[in-house]
């Protein structure tokens, strides 16, 4: 529907700017050239500075910028009522037509217009413009700040952490969907109040080729990177859904259907019927790169690196990895008795959050299934067994308290498959402590097509470098014709979660595409203890101020 909008607003005016045009010395054919209009209007009628036109490619302030632009174009052409200024910026498709068309209309020179007065109110809201220029163009352009949504990453970085991230060190990306919603990503969803509609707030109508400014630095192996999520190139368009990986729940309704068969149904068409059904039953959107969601997390593998999972442990290239200081995993924990607030307390003061007890059994796919091991109205924990996401430290100190019969460590077993773990498929049996080998894609490198590394590489060709793919006799088949081998055209990383056992990381979607980087996480700026077991301003966590992402 924008793109419809946008021709009945855009025509109509540069039908007026070929009428304007000659009345200010300027050729009307200019007038029809996009960009070039502008710097015109700029440079040669209003006489302001012709470089405002760049901010019309900053999503959001794009459009702040060309409502300033109208107003000066308006004075141009002697309108300096505020209900004639209103007009030119509100409806100034129509409005700039009606200017053109009345034969009164005539350029009025720099030097001719009248001063503008400026009141207490047009200082003020000349003020908030520039602040709302600056604070985009850092925010789009320079570092914006980031916050930790979830516990993938504890507790190097905790949930409530206010991150301040870097998009130049990795190569600037210049946006590809400039026609945004002013403070939205891809919702209006994300507008603070209950009353914005649950729908996409930017449009298609204009794209600008994907552009990456030179980096400062490479991506190293364990750094904290920020990234477009690329399974959310597709979404369930629903409150409950959007935030879920489509793949994944995909995957999880094939399952049903495989199991119904008594895995006697090829997987392939599980998986066909399981999109049909989801299509029919929800909305879906498809976003691009820079509308995807931003995630965050450790890159533990480079391009050309070779990566396995055994019992938990991470090897790159055979060599076992040091995991992260404070790293977490599930334990089934056994107490003996129950516990009550109190003893809530000392485990929460260890930095275990409800959210890391919040799951008390298995789903039918074998991962933890969301639960609320707490009692809310008593707050405690009945005596039996619970499964706790600790560290190392905490894992010790849970083990000393009396009321604890035992603590042991999780792992899922080798060889037993869950379908949510990438590429998923049954010939794969892994699962998120036991993963690979794999090879991470690198730019120039060839692979062959046997059927396993179609599988494994399928979505790499068709989602990001853009083939159309088939697997059919035996045979791989890219854009039609039959291959044997294919050559990547840029890099790929593997991203992981500190915390192993609570976050949806590559082990589930697969690689990061280069064109997916947005930043480099440098610092911890502030950070709020938002699980609600203490109230502002008693959660903030004054420790974790200005301290440097590792």
């Amino acid at each position: 529907m924008f793109p419809w909008i946008f021709l009945a607003l855009l025509i109509p005016f540069h039908y007026a700017l070929y009428k304007l045009f000659p009345k200010a010395g300027q050729p009307a054919w200019a007038a029809l050239i996009p960009f070039y209009n502008i710097w015109i209007i700029q440079k040669k009628i209003c006489k302001k500075p012709w470089y405002w036109i760049f901010f019309l490619l900053m999503p959001g302030l794009n459009l702040v910028m060309f409502g300033c632009i109208l107003y000066n174009l308006a004075r141009a052409y002697g309108k300096y009522s505020s209900k004639e200024l209103f007009n030119a910026v509100v409806l100034f498709p129509y409005y700039f037509v009606k200017i053109a068309n009345d034969k009164t209309t005539v350029y009025v020179p720099k030097e001719k217009r009248p001063a503008r007065k400026k009141s207490t109110a047009r200082e003020w809201g000349e003020a908030l413009i520039f602040a709302i220029i600056a604070a985009t163009f850092i925010k789009g352009y320079v570092v914006e700040p980031y916050k930790i949504p979830t516990s993938s990453m504890e507790d190097d970085l905790m949930v409530g952490d206010f991150l301040l991230v870097s998009k130049l060190n990795y190569g600037l990306k210049i946006p590809q969907t400039p026609l945004t919603f002013p403070f939205t990503h891809n919702n209006f969803y994300d507008l603070p109040g209950p009353f914005w509609p649950f729908k996409k707030s930017y449009s298609n109508g204009w794209k600008i080729p994907l552009l990456r400014l030179p980096a400062l630095e490479g991506i190293d192996r364990n750094e904290v990177v920020v990234f477009n999520f690329p399974a959310n190139d597709t979404t369930i368009q629903t409150l409950q859904l959007h935030a879920h990986n489509y793949y994944v729940k995909i995957a999880e309704e094939a399952y049903k259907f495989y199991q119904l068969n008594n895995h006697k149904v090829a997987w392939e068409v599980c998986m066909q019927a399981a999109r049909k059904a989801i299509l029919k039953q929800f909305p879906i959107v498809c976003h691009p790169i820079d509308k995807r969601n931003n995630y965050i997390k450790r890159c533990v593998g480079l391009p050309g690196d070779v990566l396995e999972i055994k019992m938990g442990d991470l090897y790159i290239n055979g060599a076992l990895q040091q995991k992260p200081k404070n790293s977490s995993k599930d334990y089934k924990v056994v107490l003996k008795q129950g516990i009550n607030q109190v003893e809530l307390n000392k485990l929460w003061a260890l930095g275990i959050s409800p959210e890391d007890m919040s799951w008390v059994e298995e789903d039918s796919l074998g991962d933890p299934a969301t639960g609320l091991s707490i009692s809310p109205k008593t707050r405690s924990l009945q005596a039996g067994t619970h499964y706790f996401k600790l560290t190392d430290s905490q894992l010790q100190a849970v083990k000393s308290y009396s009321y604890v019969e035992s603590a042991t460590l999780k792992l899922d077993s080798a060889g037993v498959w869950s379908p949510r773990i990438y590429p998923n498929h049954p010939k794969f049996q892994w699962n998120k402590d036991n993963f690979g080998p794999l090879t991470i894609p690198k730019k120039g490198w060839t692979v062959q097509l046997n059927e396993m590394n179609y599988l494994l590489y399928k979505r790499v060709i068709e989602a990001y470098e853009k083939h159309k793919t088939e697997w059919k006799d035996g045979k791989a088949y890219i854009d039609g014709k039959q291959v044997n081998e294919y050559t990547f055209r840029q890099h790929y990383y593997f991203m992981m979660g500190d915390n192993r056992h609570g976050s949806a990381d590559s082990r589930f979607w697969g690689f990061v595409p280069h064109d997916h980087i947005v930043g480099k996480a440098l610092l911890v700026v502030a950070s709020t203890n938002d699980t609600g077991v203490k109230k502002f301003p008693n959660n903030i966590r004054w420790n974790r101020f200005f301290r440097l992402v590792h």
